[in-house]
């Protein structure tokens, strides 16, 4: 066991399992494996983003009709029943080039002030 800076971290040497003690906040990694993941990180990004994208694609294609789909549409926009008086605006503008990696929207709520 070796101490410093207050931080604990125990191994087992049958298994070659570490154990950090409880409150501790330290981490070991191994050589490079931060680098490795620095690179690597865009391209299974992507791949879990359109593989989420293929199986929402497909649940939703069985399970809403256009009829929720354009309701919910209008809901996100602020056009719907019952709803305070609001300006939406819709942002799909994002850098691919950066987390994560893939476009998507962003909604802008202005609310309308009633004259009274």
């Amino acid at each position: 066991m070796e101490v410093m800076d207050n931080t604990q971290c125990k191994f087992n040497l049958n298994s070659f399992k570490m154990v950090f003690v409880v409150n501790s906040e330290s981490y070991l990694y191994k050589r490079s494996a931060l680098k490795r993941a620095k690179q690597c990180h865009k391209k299974i990004s992507t791949k879990l983003n359109t593989k989420f994208s293929s199986w929402h694609r497909k649940w939703s294609d069985v399970h809403v009709d256009t009829e929720q789909q354009s309701t919910t549409t209008e809901w996100m926009m602020g056009r719907g029943e019952g709803l305070i008086a609001n300006t939406t605006r819709q942002k799909c503008d994002n850098d691919v080039e950066r987390p994560p990696y893939h476009v998507f929207n962003q909604y802008r709520v202005d609310w309308v002030e009633k004259a009274s």
